[in-house]
């Protein structure tokens, strides 16, 4: 019995060490980049970045982040990759930002109080991809 009390309680001091030293790593990461459904997902992106929706036959290829440095913003970025194209996606992106209070101040641009949300489209890749600019 008391081996297996001692063997738990190494388990999990591991376990909590190995957590708390991925926590540290990931604070201290000026640029990441993950897949969805990832651990770094949950901790990481941004609520408004989770809702955006997806087009039929489009699919989320990964996530990036960067952190907020001296003056310059945090970003979060989705990209699509879009077989069929991006018109579609932007389509929907367009009217699920319009809907949701966010104003078009250029064609892919689109803003709502201090939040900035831009579109970069590259048509020979077929990728979109949404740039999410957090306020310092």
């Amino acid at each position: 019995m008391k081996k297996i009390v001692l063997s738990l309680i190494l388990t999990l001091t591991i376990c909590t060490l190995g957590f708390s030293i991925w926590v540290v790593k990931l604070s201290l990461s000026e640029d990441l980049t993950y897949k969805p459904r990832s651990l770094i997902h949950f901790v990481l992106t941004d609520p408004l970045l989770k809702d955006l929706p997806t087009a039929a036959g489009a699919e989320i290829i990964n996530y990036r982040y960067s952190a907020a440095d001296g003056t310059k913003p945090q970003l979060s970025k989705v990209i699509w990759h879009t077989p069929q194209g991006t018109s579609t996606q932007q389509a929907l992106l367009n009217d699920y930002l319009q809907q949701n209070g966010f104003a078009q101040h250029s064609k892919f641009i689109y803003r709502k109080a201090d939040i900035e949300l831009t579109l970069e489209i590259n048509e020979m890749a077929n990728n979109i991809i949404a740039v999410l600019i957090q306020p310092i």
